[in-house]
């Protein structure tokens, strides 16, 4: 075996490792925008987005691990902050997400 060989095997390989990370992160960066990011005291930042997810689901699922209720909600959508009350909150509960709403859950 020549030492042109291994130059090229090495270089076949780098090039594949460095294709396999870019289809990772384009993975990544697509389920993310198709998920939704909960922020604040939860053990699951990152909620699977669903049709028909709402609001209170979402919050749920993010297992909320603050002191007593949140103090305020917000919701953003498309760069849209909406800030929400926890009486709001209560009434927005079935509000449906949409894929990469963001939620800040503030304690």
């Amino acid at each position: 075996v020549c030492s042109s060989d291994l130059k090229s095997g090495s270089r076949k390989a780098a090039r594949e490792a460095f294709r396999a990370g870019q289809a990772r992160a384009a993975m990544t960066a697509e389920a993310e925008r198709n998920n939704i990011k909960v922020s604040g005291p939860v053990l699951v930042p990152i909620v699977e987005w669903r049709e028909g997810l709402t609001l209170a689901e979402a919050i749920v699922a993010a297992h909320w691990a603050g002191q007593g209720d949140p103090t305020s909600v917000v919701v953003t959508r498309n760069g849209e902050r909406v800030e929400l009350s926890p009486s709001e909150s209560l009434a927005a509960a079935e509000l449906p997400l949409e894929p990469g709403d963001e939620i800040e859950l503030l304690p």
